[in-house]
């Protein structure tokens, strides 16, 4: 066993670990689950694209949520061209504003939410 001291927000801690064999080893659920939020880049006030999904009639292209959130803000209508970059809907995860932007440029045939509205990964958010 090791001991040793930590100071956390100006507070000491004396903390003892014990090595233990990877066989012995048993990680609680809610440590994966941290350790798995940790290893995840952050993607605060970044742009992020979402992945085109297969457009319906081949004329268009769909874009997708890439995860479930909350639409803070539609920036485009239909009929609006647009340049590729920029950014059409503004989607609130995880406590964080995710740019939706146009793939390409193009026109927006369709915006397929409204703001304030809940929207699950894969939703269609708009069609260019």
């Amino acid at each position: 066993m090791n001991n040793y001291e930590v100071e956390i927000d100006g507070k000491l801690y004396r903390v003892t670990i014990e090595e233990i064999s990877e066989s012995q080893r048993s990680e609680p659920k809610e440590a994966k689950q941290a350790a798995q939020t940790q290893s995840q880049p952050q993607q605060s006030q970044e742009q992020t694209q979402a992945s085109p999904a297969p457009a319906a009639s081949g004329s268009g292209e769909s874009v997708t949520a890439p995860m479930p959130g909350n639409i803070y803000k539609v920036q485009a209508k239909a009929g609006q061209a647009v340049k590729e970059g920029e950014t059409v809907v503004v989607l609130e995860a995880m406590k964080m504003e995710n740019e939706i932007v146009a793939p390409k440029d193009g026109t927006i045939s369709s915006v397929n939410v409204s703001e304030g509205q809940s929207v699950e990964a894969d939703d269609i958010l708009f069609e260019l």
